[in-house]
């Protein structure tokens, strides 16, 4: 990366930070050590894969570690022009700002009226303030018509790579190599989160549990003790990989509603309607396949080395016959055992 390209990176960067507010990376820090390990253990249980292999003679552990970033995922490199230079995306990144003065430019006329009705300092302070209050308003309103033409939400939706958060298979390391390690970039998240108004720790955990199902998918052992081959996983085609994570991002937050806590469901809703593609695929997923028939074509794909969409969802829809088949003749045996 060139200087200049560095330079409006780190313009981006500060932009997001703002956005995301003083206190979101302590917010995205604490949600994370505070969910992480159950999170861990409600990926474990949905996929049925884990990173111990007990299988062989010794015991081999694969650790994936997490990691809070104050820096950007590549996958905005395309867009940074745009969101550092076009008015309308400068005025978008102001926009909750701009509508919180709003609302504080309606109360403090409001209070300048109360004030006024009781004393006639204030009363002749109304009459000085409320000019300039009201020039400020169509100020902020003009702006706010500016940043309605703002398109961070709809850049999000052309990208086909995880953006908030991301899963390094092969490590992070500049020149490639390391273990594997996820990076949470916070600033995305609060910036994503002020756009699409959730709450920053949902998003904070619907994202975690993404990558996680991503790390999980990848070197998680089955029974046998296999996993996905690091090439495999590496070129398989994006809606196998982002289908596999969301198709048990939903299971997890789910259960995260069950125990009566919303906001990962509620995030993760969100971000689906800004989501490209291959992050939506799965909803078709869920839909016709049960969770013991995605694993079953996951444990088959990583065996067999799929990597073409097509030939994953065949494996589903053999799974599905096979595992239906199954069912169909143990219901017979049971009937006929009970006569």
């Amino acid at each position: 990366m060139d200087r200049a390209a560095a330079t409006k990176m780190s313009i981006l960067a500060n932009e997001l930070a703002r956005m995301a507010g003083p206190a979101c990376r302590e917010t995205v820090l604490a949600a994370t050590k505070r969910w992480e390990e159950k999170i861990r253990e409600r990926v474990r249980l949905e996929m049925a894969l884990k990173l111990a292999d007990d299988s062989g003679a010794g015991r081999q552990v694969q650790r994936v570690a997490v990691v809070i970033s104050d820096g950007l995922p590549k996958a905005l490199l395309a867009h940074e022009r745009d969101l550092t230079e076009e008015l309308a995306e400068i005025a978008g990144m102001f926009r909750p700002d701009l509508l919180s003065f709003k609302e504080a430019a309606a109360a403090l006329q409001l209070l300048l009226g109360r004030l006024g009705g009781l004393d006639p300092k204030w009363s002749e302070r109304e009459k000085l303030e409320v000019p300039k209050i009201v020039e400020l308003e169509s100020l902020t309103a003009e702006l706010l018509e500016l940043a309605g033409h703002a398109t961070f939400t709809k850049k999000l939706k052309m990208i086909d790579e995880d953006i908030l958060g991301a899963y390094f298979p092969l490590g992070n390391k500049p020149k490639g190599g390391g273990p594997p390690v996820i990076e949470i970039y916070w600033t995305v998240i609060g910036a994503v989160a002020k756009a699409i108004q959730v709450d920053v720790e949902g998003l904070t955990l619907t994202v975690l549990t993404h990558e996680l199902a991503h790390a999980y998918s990848h070197l998680g052992a089955d029974t046998d003790g296999n996993r996905w081959a690091d090439h495999a996983f590496c070129v398989s085609e994006v809606f196998i990989k982002e289908g596999i994570a969301q198709y048990y991002t939903d299971k997890v937050v789910g259960w995260f509603q069950q125990r009566n806590l919303a906001a990962p469901s509620s995030a993760y809703t969100a971000l689906l309607r800004i989501q490209s593609p291959p992050y939506n695929i799965h909803k078709e997923w869920l839909e016709q396949f049960s969770p013991e028939i995605v694993r079953a074509a996951l444990v088959e794909c990583r065996n067999n080395h799929v990597t073409k969409t097509e030939e994953f969802i065949e494996l589903m829809n053999m799974a599905k016959h096979r595992l239906g088949r199954r069912s169909r003749l143990q219901d017979t045996l049971f009937l006929e055992s009970d006569s």
